[in-house]
């Protein structure tokens, strides 16, 4: 990836991250999880500490919900990260490893049912991540193949670089979608 970055910049053309909090959504409702953190250490605003001074991106972009996320996540913008910054990060980092997709389309391509694996797991970023579930629910209803069909052959699997359990996950998310 940071060929491609470098490339941009080398012929002017503007870099954009986006979907940088990949499941910190559902971290931040898992006490125990905030629990590891190290103390007075918000994720999102460590996420913008290392985006805007660490990466050599032009812009960022960050979903925030109201006020206090927005003051918690951008005070942090331009502000160089600490050492426990960066051990929140690698927290969240490994624990999004674990069970947020990181939407990059492998498993789609290989699925011999064509299931648009890569929208739904999309959609259950609405929905536990940003909590707007209706909003999940209605972009998965219009979705001509869904998640039941998969027939577990684990090709997905095979493709991820996370190593997901994709048939598993598909599972339930058809199940709280449906």
């Amino acid at each position: 990836m940071d060929e491609f970055i470098k490339y941009a910049s080398e012929n002017n053309f503007g870099t954009t991250a986006m979907k940088t909090a990949r499941g910190l959504g559902r971290m931040k409702q898992d006490s125990a999880f905030m629990n590891r953190l190290p103390d007075n250490i918000s994720p999102h605003n460590a996420l913008v500490r290392w985006l805007t001074t660490e990466t050599p991106l032009d812009n960022i972009v960050l979903r925030v919900r109201n006020m206090s996320e927005f003051e918690d996540s951008y005070s942090g913008a331009g502000k160089k990260p600490g050492q426990e910054d960066i051990q929140a990060l690698n927290l969240v980092k490994a624990e999004a490893n674990k069970n947020a997709c990181r939407l990059c389309g492998k498993c789609q391509s290989a699925c011999p049912q064509h299931i648009p694996i890569t929208d739904i797991f999309r959609f259950e970023r609405y929905a536990m991540d940003d909590h707007d579930w209706e909003k999940a629910a209605a972009l998965y209803d219009g979705l001509p193949v869904k998640g039941n069909i998969c027939t577990s052959c684990n090709t997905c699997t095979e493709s991820c670089p996370l190593n997901l359990d994709i048939p598993g996950k598909l599972e339930k998310i058809h199940t709280y979608m449906s």
